[in-house]
């Protein structure tokens, strides 16, 4: 089936300062990998599950192969309008005004996918209702405030036999389940424009599925020294909802078996599994803009940022050889990241970027023994994810997951 994706957005806007935003997207992607000659057909599929053992008779080896198709599709409407007098400063010449909008947005996804025999299918339809009302005491200070909810509805299950691992039966998970979440939050911000600005957030959501309230601070600090040096720091704590098996999607790709801890059976109860991760996220940066052949033609920063966790999910490969362990744990775990980035321009239309970044992680798997990993790399390297859960939080955009 082809890739591709479509995209419609319409903007109206009318005299008053009123704006109307609606649109649509869809994406289809079809990723094919195993060895080579492999094609996704089912004659091949059903090889795989018949000649796995092909070496204890008279038969050819079948071809490895997977298969992963995601679809998605997404709708949204937002609505903002100006409210009450505007606040003009006389220094700059200009003024800001209060303003009230409303977001909705829909998103579905699906995913397809097999590796091997391994076999996975899940469907995510979510809603998120967004109300928020923002107000100017004066042209440098504001505050936020609004209300929230999500509508979640998952419907996955993962086949996972193994039939080369002796007497272990077939695992049929079905990790169907619905989650809602409402909240509120308010958030100050005071702001000198290109000099300084602070932001101070907090925000309450209480999930049903968990039963749980969720209390999560923020902070945000931006300070531009001089005009060509910018110091910032940034805090917050977040908590996640995981989908254990997109978050870990690799671990398909192996001939092991996928279980829970204390529960192998294969009829696992998905509620008393905590997939609720909590982290804590502090860091800042450092920003200096020179001149190497133009003023201000190149920028060189330095960011850290460390990630704590309170409580994580693990995908064990570590406590057997042929079984992915799955659990989640309150132990020490922990991620620093440091990362130099340059930039120059040195002629119009041409840019030149370099980024060093050196990570530091340790997580404590359940049988207490400490793995530590540490790595360099010359570029940015990402999660992708599909099913995803989403932060109920203020915390900086880094990765948990």
């Amino acid at each position: 089936m082809p890739n591709g994706w479509l995209r419609n957005k319409w903007l109206y806007a009318a005299d008053n300062g009123t704006q109307v935003r609606w649109g649509w997207k869809f994406v289809q992607e079809n990723r094919l990998g195993g060895m080579l000659d492999y094609k996704n057909t089912r004659i091949m599929r059903e090889a795989m599950e018949k000649d796995w053992d092909w070496r204890a008779g008279d038969k050819k080896m079948p071809l490895y192969g997977s298969h992963i198709r995601n679809r998605n599709a997404n709708g949204y409407f937002k609505v903002g309008m100006p409210v009450g007098p505007a606040v003009y400063d006389p220094d700059e010449q200009d003024e800001m005004r209060s303003n009230l909008a409303f977001v909705a947005d829909f998103d579905h996804f699906s995913e397809d996918a097999y590796f091997g025999l391994n076999d996975y299918t899940g469907n995510q339809n979510s809603l998120a209702l967004n109300l928020m009302y923002n107000h100017y005491f004066t042209y440098r200070s504001s505050l936020i405030v609004g209300v929230q909810g999500h509508l979640d509805y998952y419907r996955e299950k993962l086949l996972n036999p193994t039939p080369w691992i002796a007497a272990n039966s077939v695992r049929n998970y079905d990790f169907d389940r619905n989650e809602r979440e409402a909240g509120a939050y308010a958030e100050y911000t005071y702001a000198i424009k290109d000099k300084f600005s602070i932001v101070a957030g907090l925000r309450g959501d209480y999930n049903h599925y968990y039963d749980r309230f969720f209390l999560t601070p923020r902070g945000h600090l931006k300070w531009n020294i001089t005009p060509s040096t910018t110091l910032r720091a940034s805090g917050g704590l977040g908590y996640r909802s995981t989908n254990v098996i997109t978050d870990n999607i690799g671990v398909l790709a192996t001939g092991r078996a996928i279980t829970f801890l204390d529960n192998e059976s294969g009829k696992f109860d998905f509620r008393k599994f905590d997939r609720m991760e909590k982290a804590l996220t502090v860091g800042g940066s450092l920003t200096q803009t020179f001149g190497l052949v133009n003023p201000g033609d190149a920028t060189l920063s330095f960011d850290y940022f460390r990630t704590q966790f309170y409580n994580s999910v693990i995908a064990d490969q570590e406590m057997y050889a042929d079984k992915i362990m799955l659990y989640n744990s309150d132990k020490r775990s922990y991620t620093d990241t440091y990362q130099i980035d340059f930039s120059w321009t040195p002629v119009e239309r041409l840019d030149i970027f370099a980024t060093f970044r050196y990570t530091n992680s340790e997580m404590t798997h359940a049988v207490s023994l400490p793995f530590a990993g540490k790595m360099a790399s010359s570029e940015n390297a990402g999660r992708n994810h599909t099913l995803h859960g989403s932060f109920s939080s203020h915390a900086p955009d880094v990765p948990l997951h």
